[in-house]
């Protein structure tokens, strides 16, 4: 009697095959991380630019309607006591702040009140300062508890510059954060009134004005500013400068 004795091998993979398949996965892992990276950065950066053009849209709606409508409203240098220069505008001489009155709106009516915009540097980190715009708080306008109504307001006075004059700033008072740089400078200013760092104050005329509508607003206000991102990637900057005229200065 014949018997085949059949016997059956199992074969594996070997350890070349192995170390091949291990590279390939390697590589094709290295080759979606990669895609993967690109991807997420394009959304950043993509997310970035539309928070800067947002901000930078509302910052230009906003100061492009007030300043605009400036009042030739005289500048208080005391309670009571107008600037001897009869500036109907304030900024300092680095043009880190702008105060003027404007016609603007509040609750749905047309109002006159006090405006400053302020740059507020961060004393421990320069790149985190802040776009700043302060409410009147002699606004013309008050809240009657008792009534519960919107009442005039006495203390209403435009032109004052005092400490007091400001609500305490609020979130929604901070018009870009991140700020790098923020520079306000003046544009053909009148005789005598202060310009920013860019410009000199012109000399008030000698003897008498012969002018029959004598300008008392400069032509437009600039502002050169440079600030980052909220959101999204921090190294992106967005870096303008915006002419706004005055309407009753030209």
């Amino acid at each position: 009697m014949v018997t085949n004795d059949r016997r059956k091998t199992a074969r594996g993979f070997t350890l070349i095959e192995l170390l091949v398949a291990i590279s390939v996965s390697v590589v094709l892992l290295s080759v979606l991380a990669f895609v993967f990276q690109i991807s997420t950065a394009a959304t950043r950066d993509a997310n970035s630019r539309v928070a800067l053009t947002e901000r930078l849209r509302s910052l230009n709606i906003r100061m492009r309607q007030e300043i605009g409508a400036i009042l030739p409203v005289q500048r208080f240098q005391t309670p009571g006591t107008t600037f001897l220069d009869k500036r109907t505008y304030d900024i300092d001489n680095p043009g880190t702040w702008l105060v003027f009155s404007t016609a603007t709106q509040e609750n749905g009516r047309p109002v006159s009140v006090d405006v400053k915009y302020e740059y507020i540097p961060d004393g421990a980190n320069p790149n985190n300062g802040i776009l700043v715009r302060w409410r009147d708080n002699t606004g013309p306008y008050m809240y009657d508890i008792p009534t519960q109504k919107w009442l005039p307001n006495p203390l209403a006075l435009l032109g004052d510059n005092e400490t007091s004059s400001w609500i305490a700033r609020t979130r929604a008072d901070i018009m870009v954060t991140n700020v790098r740089r923020c520079v306000f400078d003046i544009i053909d200013a009148p005789p005598g009134m202060p310009v920013g760092p860019n410009g000199t104050v012109k000399p008030i005329p000698v003897g008498p004005v012969t002018e029959l509508n004598p300008r008392e607003l400069p032509s437009a206000v600039v502002l050169t500013i440079e600030f980052g991102a909220e959101v999204g990637n921090p190294d992106m900057l967005q870096n303008t400068t915006m002419t706004f005229p005055v309407y009753r200065g030209l």
